[in-house]
């Protein structure tokens, strides 16, 4: 399986690699949205833009996130984050992503090692190249868990029927 993402000057001016992707709403509508892929982000984390926009319901704080820019307060949130194959198919990575709750806090959601860390990620600049790849496999499964202080488990369930992807993301 891959992902083929591009890299693509952001209103910053700032050349990034990006991926374009799609969150369910809470009415059933896919809304677009767009992914940096952070590489040193242990999860993905969803702008409050964003999630505003998709009407989904925190199902349990989650505490401060910390970056270059200091802490934010989060949400979990449960959704469903559809990518698009280079065959043209989707993949759907379903479970419980972060949200920060403010506006300030992050201007663009940003695709994490819970997601990425899945492929192998190939990040080149000078030829273009930005892809998530992955080897096709009826079933796989991928645990990682961490300790530190109350933060969770992640479990990932990869699997195909041929046509599509399916992902599981458990906190």
């Amino acid at each position: 399986m891959r992902i083929d993402g591009e890299w693509r000057q952001c209103d910053d001016d700032i050349v990034r690699p990006m991926i374009r992707g799609q969150i369910l709403t809470a009415d059933g509508r896919w809304q677009p949205a767009e992914f940096p892929v952070d590489t040193g982000a242990d999860c993905t984390v969803l702008s409050a833009a964003l999630s505003s926009a998709l009407g989904l319901m925190p199902i349990a704080p989650q505490g401060r996130l910390g970056g270059l820019g200091g802490t934010a307060r989060s949400v979990a949130l449960q959704a469903e984050i559809r990518l698009q194959r280079d065959t043209g198919g989707p993949v759907l990575f379903s479970g419980q992503f972060a949200a920060v709750v403010e506006l300030e806090a992050l201007d663009i959601s940003v695709l994490g090692r819970d997601i990425t860390g899945l492929f192998a990620v190939i990040v080149d600049q000078p030829s273009g190249t930005y892809v998530c790849s992955a080897n096709d496999t009826a079933t796989s499964s991928r645990r990682l868990d961490r300790t530190n202080r109350g933060q969770f488990s992640h479990h990932h369930d990869l699997r195909s029927d041929g046509r599509n992807e399916r992902v599981r993301i458990s906190l």
